[in-house]
């Protein structure tokens, strides 16, 4: 899904946002006489809303999976118990 919008009367730039299943569209349109950087906004656009993503997840290393997965040692036990 891409949204759309319009620039209308005095209006250069028409910008419309869609955010939908965990991902945001933009839709950019603009007069090209009045909006000569229109190309500039929508790289900076882009680089913003990658800069909300969250970084990736780090996988633990082999051997702090099999540490993580060992059973718990047993606790000492006192004589009588």
């Amino acid at each position: 899904m891409l949204p759309s919008g319009a620039a209308r009367g005095q209006q250069a730039i028409g910008i419309a946002l869609l955010s939908y299943d965990g991902r945001i569209g933009v839709g950019l349109i603009g007069d090209a006489d009045a909006a000569k950087d229109l190309p500039a906004l929508a790289t900076d656009i882009r680089f913003a809303l990658n800069e909300l993503k969250p970084p990736p997840l780090s996988l633990p290393s082999p051997a702090r999976s099999r540490a993580a997965l060992a059973p718990a040692p047993e606790p000492a036990r006192t004589p009588g118990t």
